[in-house]
């Protein structure tokens, strides 16, 4: 995943901040995340769960796709250092590589985790989903 210096800090920072699970999504253009719109969740009596505001994350796409933005995935973090996709990850990533259409072959899914971002890549093949470890590269 290529991300733009000023973007991964950015995450860093507003992921770091957050006692609590939070995330946001990610976009750019010719490969490169160039944007990120944080988002805290949604409140629920849930510990240890990043809930997002899906009519946030809308809206928020809707005015990116205005200006050429595309989408290019969903950012969480992970408290206590775990810099793995837990199961319920993998289940929830499946389920929006589905829901996606058919020309968004692939999204990111990074975490924040001990104020660094682990990458994680879903590509859509048919009916299968695969996620991967994706290196991170700055620009």
């Amino acid at each position: 995943m290529k991300i733009n210096n000023h973007i991964y800090n950015k995450i860093l920072s507003k992921c770091s901040s957050i006692s609590t699970e939070a995330g946001g999504i990610i976009g750019g253009n010719n490969g490169i995340v160039t944007i990120f719109y944080f988002d805290k969740g949604i409140e629920r009596n849930i510990p240890g769960y990043y809930i997002p505001n899906v009519d946030l994350f809308n809206l928020h796409l809707s005015k990116w796709q205005k200006r050429n933005i595309d989408f290019y995935g969903i950012i969480h973090s992970h408290k206590n250092d775990y810099e793995n996709l837990s199961s319920s990850d993998k289940n929830y990533i499946r389920a929006i590589m589905k829901a996606m259409p058919n020309e968004i072959c692939f999204l990111y899914f990074p975490i924040v985790h001990n104020n660094v971002i682990s990458s994680y890549k879903a590509i859509r093949n048919y009916d299968e989903i695969f996620i991967s470890n994706e290196e991170i590269i700055q620009i």
